[in-house]
């Protein structure tokens, strides 16, 4: 079973061509079952007016899906967990505040403009309450995605992460911004502004001191963008510009954010630190031996292969091939 698999394409599915009186079949049948399979059930006296428009969109690494319909609770039972060809995790934003969620024996009651991260790994039930139609989002992401950003597993429970002392009030920005006027942002950017979302909700989520002192919004700016560092260095086009841009920042406000918070070291410190290291492991590793010095430093990141000889060294006292031949 593939976990990892994206689901169908972007598509818009809607009852408004369906008979009355069967809308609610198609929703349960054609809807739930094909795109993300849950149990959805609503009251005997609204089946015969029930009317749904689901618009999912492909966006970064998962989706972004706006629900309208008559109001209705939404269960995802170990049935459909097993049928599911995706470990989604799901992201809930009701801007009016009329959800409840059910997981794990939590209970969390999604007030207006909360955004509640939980598992589709594990069995859970979404209630709507008090209005006769409903409005509200998902984000859907495969679970990998976000576990790659914590040390654990996940959430096993609802937990609400735009009230978070750091991360929530840019969490809720993002919220804002991919759920907003359509055509505001380009593809591209809602595609980048989807996957910096699931970063801020991997940083609410994971675990931090009892004594450890809240955050600053820069700091908190800052271990995203040298979080991205880690995990992009060996890309030889990253920079200042390059992480601006993934952020929506300034190159400057790059820099500055490493001189606030950065240990000492400057980007380019880091930058030299990261490919270094990696160039060094691959040089001292049988699996590396196959590669010659100036391929490893290629792809490491460095664009210069004196540059290279000489940060080398600088580091180890020694040059790259000696360094492997000893």
């Amino acid at each position: 079973m593939d976990k990892t698999a994206m689901p169908a394409p972007s598509r818009i599915w809607d009852t408004s061509d369906v008979p009355a009186g069967e809308a609610f079949d198609y929703y349960r049948g054609a809807m739930c079952e094909v795109f993300s399979p849950v149990v959805p059930t609503v009251e005997h006296e609204a089946r015969a007016r029930f009317h749904a428009r689901v618009e999912a969109t492909i966006t970064g690494a998962g989706y972004v899906n706006r629900v309208q319909s008559t109001t209705h609770r939404v269960a995802r039972t170990a049935r459909e967990i097993a049928r599911g060809n995706v470990d989604w995790h799901y992201l809930f934003y009701d801007p009016r505040g009329r959800g409840i969620i059910h997981q794990n024996g939590a209970e969390v009651a999604v007030r207006r403009g909360d955004i509640v991260v939980f598992s589709g790994a594990h069995p859970f039930a979404l209630a709507h309450v008090r209005d006769p139609r409903l409005s509200v989002f998902s984000f859907m992401v495969p679970g990998a995605f976000l576990r790659q950003r914590l040390s654990g597993e996940g959430p096993m429970k609802p937990e609400t992460v735009s009230d978070h002392p750091v991360f929530g009030a840019l969490i809720r920005d993002c919220v804002r911004l991919l759920t907003g006027e359509p055509g505001k942002l380009a593809s591209a950017a809602r595609a980048v502004m989807f996957d910096t979302l699931f970063e801020l909700v991997g940083l609410a989520l994971a675990p931090r001191p009892q004594e450890e002192a809240v955050e600053s919004p820069s700091r908190a700016l800052f271990t995203l963008v040298s979080n991205h560092l880690e995990r992009e260095f060996r890309d030889p086009d990253l920079g200042a510009a390059r992480l601006a841009s993934r952020h929506g920042i300034t190159p400057r406000y790059v820099h500055k954010l490493f001189e606030r918070h950065g240990d000492g070291r400057t980007l380019s410190d880091r930058l030299r630190d990261h490919r270094l290291a990696w160039a060094a492991e691959q040089i001292r590793t049988p699996a590396g031996r196959h590669a010659t010095v100036a391929e490893i430093a290629f792809a490491a990141g460095f664009s210069d292969l004196s540059q290279f000889y000489r940060a080398f060294r600088r580091r180890y006292g020694t040059p790259p091939g000696r360094f492997r031949a000893s």
